[in-house]
């Protein structure tokens, strides 16, 4: 995915399937994009807040790097039976 330029923008457990197969898949692409690094930046806040980078929300340009840090909560809660790496009960304190 991101060897064809496409950023998922919003990685999280909903968002994958097992397949017969056994195979893991990402599915949901509605927020995903083209981008092509030499001529933009990506601004635009979308996904889902727990899942989201530190640069969503701090008004910062991002690139694929997003889509590593939503992976990389979603295998931590893989390994921790289910808890987040980061949880405040007001959302807006965790920003």
């Amino acid at each position: 995915m991101h060897e064809k330029s496409i950023v998922h923008r919003d990685i999280k457990p909903d968002n994958f399937i097992i397949t017969k197969e056994n195979q893991l898949k990402l599915i949901d692409f509605n927020v995903a994009r083209k981008w092509n690094p030499q001529v933009e930046k990506m601004m635009t806040k979308t996904g889902t807040d727990l899942f989201k980078a530190p640069e969503l929300f701090m008004d910062m340009t991002y690139d694929y790097k997003v889509d590593i840090w939503s992976s990389g909560v979603v295998f931590f809660m893989m390994a921790s039976n289910g808890k987040f790496p980061f949880y405040h009960d007001n959302l807006a304190q965790l920003k």
